[in-house]
């Protein structure tokens, strides 16, 4: 499975992803690929993922790589196998934690007195 996420006009700073489904069929292994406009199912195997998750039991909030995920504008998640190894993979729910990016204005900062 291969799902897309665009976030409209306004990039994104994620911090953790949680995906809910069932025990047995909820997913273990998920790729996830950061800013890849026209990114295919086939791409997945050519490009390297931004990070890869383990999911040990599902429902469990995983946390992101801090730097990587700094800057998002679209992300796509790949699955790649579920929780018991069978064809059939559930997602109930799909949760992104995380806030809107916004930059410094660097002439805004102030020196501090020391």
């Amino acid at each position: 499975f291969n799902f897309k996420f665009y976030f409209s006009k306004k990039r994104v700073k994620l911090s953790k992803v949680q995906i809910r489904g069932p025990v047995g069929t909820a997913p273990k292994v998920v790729k996830i690929f950061l800013n890849t406009s026209g990114f295919s199912f086939d791409d997945t195997d050519s490009r390297a993922p931004t990070q890869v998750l383990t999911l040990s039991e599902p429902n469990t909030i995983i946390q992101l790589d801090h730097l990587k995920f700094q800057d998002v504008s679209n992300l796509s998640l790949f699955i790649e196998n579920n929780q018991n190894g069978g064809e059939l993979t559930q997602i109930n729910e799909i949760v992104l934690h995380g806030v809107p990016y916004s930059t410094t204005n660097v002439s805004e900062l102030k020196k501090v007195a020391e």
